[in-house]
């Protein structure tokens, strides 16, 4: 059932995220060249969602610092999936050159 789940959050994801890849570049591009970007950017954040879900069971010590705690380990996922995001973008500038 897990990996359903994945599966169909990465599906989701590249979806939701190749119209973001195809708006946003300050010049026309195919719905081809932003596909690797966006296939790479939903890859990274379902990674990252089951990495943090590992990190945050298992660390632990977030729970000394209470409410700020949580806000650092939100404020932490939201860098580390904004990078990915940036990743997925560069693949596509990269693979349009």
């Amino acid at each position: 059932p897990a990996l359903v789940w994945n599966v169909l959050a990465l599906v989701v994801l590249a979806g939701l995220l190749l119209p973001l890849f195809y708006v946003l570049p300050p010049h026309s591009v195919s719905v081809g060249a932003v596909i690797p970007g966006a296939v790479l950017t939903a890859v990274g954040w379902v990674l990252l969602r089951i990495g943090f879900g590992f990190y945050v069971r298992y660390a632990g010590s977030y729970v000394t610092y209470g409410f700020l705690g949580g806000v650092l380990l939100f404020v932490s996922f939201l860098y580390l999936a904004a990078l990915v995001l940036l990743a997925g973008a560069a693949v596509n500038v990269v693979l349009e050159r």
